[in-house]
């Protein structure tokens, strides 16, 4: 085999290898999607932060991966360290801004209105300024949720403020998911919940407010917007004085209450789930109710 033809065979292999690789990466959103698509993504990614493995815009670029799905990727703000004090869901939204403002039209229309419309403010400092703090590790971050609704994330170097942006509480814009995106990822979800065993919490006397007729004692929980919404789990006093989480058809309210709110009572039962999705699309499961 000649050089020529040796040279054509190395490409057409190359060639295939390449789809097949690209065929087998999955991504979290179509916004990573994207911005993959500007990148030379490493082949040897691990699964969790791969810091600063890439480069876009002269700026180092984080991916973060779990199982063949790449679930971010962005400029390197973060250090690995502070994503884990600060939650990853808010560094990446920070992060995934950043480069796709490198991104003519990324978002369908200029950075400076894209900012205005999902009413994204920079009170100090700007993008630029932040795109600057890439390269130093040596700031100081404080990030507050006011009357939870506006994130504010302050930026500083000693004593100084640099920059300070701020954000509504909204998750679709957080996550970069649309609202089809979100809706495809709950049956998957569910499925794949592994529930792991847990030792049966065992109160005492003492720890109960309040005693329901039938001998049943409630163990408050907390309340949600209604009263008669509430995480209230509801347990017998046996014969030896202990107390057992309440499971008894003579009493299918307060059993029905314990099933949802824990996963400590053993049981084989099932949850059907009818889904109506955007465009009106059903969508059926059943799932194991410890999973729900």
């Amino acid at each position: 085999m000649n050089k020529f033809a040796k040279a054509i065979l190395f490409l057409g292999l190359w060639a295939m290898i390449s789809v097949s690789l690209g065929a087998q990466q999955r991504y979290a959103s179509e916004q990573i999607r994207r911005l993959a698509e500007k990148l030379q993504v490493p082949a040897s990614l691990h699964d969790g932060v791969n810091y600063k493995v890439a480069q876009y815009a002269g700026h180092p670029v984080t991916i973060t991966c779990q199982g063949k799905e790449i679930t971010h990727i962005g400029y390197s703000l973060f250090t690995p360290m502070q994503r884990q004090l600060i939650g990853s869901a808010h560094c990446d939204f920070i992060e995934r801004l950043l480069m796709a403002s490198d991104i003519k039209d990324f978002f369908g229309t200029s950075i400076d209105r894209y900012l205005r419309e999902e009413k994204i403010t920079f009170d100090k400092g700007s993008l630029q300024a932040l795109k600057s703090l890439c390269s130093d590790t040596s700031f100081n971050i404080q990030i507050t949720l006011q009357d939870e609704r506006q994130y504010v994330f302050n930026w500083y170097v000693g004593n100084r403020r640099i920059v300070t942006v701020s954000y509504p509480n909204n998750y679709q814009l957080v996550t970069g998911f649309t609202m089809q995106e979100l809706e495809a990822r709950i049956a998957p979800a569910l499925r794949a919940t592994q529930v792991s065993a847990t030792t049966p919490f065992r109160p005492v006397e003492s720890m109960f407010q309040k005693m329901s007729n039938g001998g049943i004692y409630v163990f408050a929980g907390d309340i949600y917007m209604l009263p008669q919404l509430t995480s209230n789990r509801y347990y017998v006093k046996h014969p030896d004085g202990s107390f057992h989480v309440l499971y008894s058809k003579d009493f299918p309210a307060e059993t029905m209450a314990n099933l949802v709110t824990a996963t400590d009572i053993d049981n084989a039962l099932e949850m059907e789930i009818l889904m109506v999705r955007y465009g009106h699309v059903k969508e059926a499961l059943r799932v194991p109710l410890r999973q729900c």
